[in-house]
């Protein structure tokens, strides 16, 4: 028996360090994803006091996002806001008990 535990403390050992350096790995991917753009970002110019007018295209309408960048920061907002509005149904559906595999009361895993 003494063998079998020594060999679940190794495993178990390491689990833990794979665990480890996993999650390591993950949050140093997460900060160089997040920094290579902030990097990029060219410095604004001072700001000379004075409000630059809203610009507006040649019926009038103002532009809400009048680069690329900005259009497709819109685009990844709008499925971020789909995404989540999806999980929360489904977290509904879940917690209701309206799921056939669900029976809608809380466990612990």
């Amino acid at each position: 028996m003494t063998g079998s535990r020594a060999g679940a403390a190794t495993l178990r050992a390491m689990n833990v360090t794979s665990k480890l350096l996993r999650s390591s790995a993950a949050a140093l991917a997460a900060i160089f994803l997040v920094a290579g753009p902030v990097s990029a970002v060219e410095e604004a110019p001072a700001d000379t006091g004075a409000e630059a007018p809203a610009e507006e295209d040649e019926g009038g309408k103002i532009q809400i996002a009048a680069t690329p960048r900005q259009q497709l920061g819109l685009v990844f907002l709008g499925a971020l806001g789909l995404g989540g509005a999806l999980a929360f149904g489904n977290a509904r559906r879940q917690l209701k008990g309206e799921r056939p595999q669900a029976t809608g009361e809380f466990r612990w895993r």
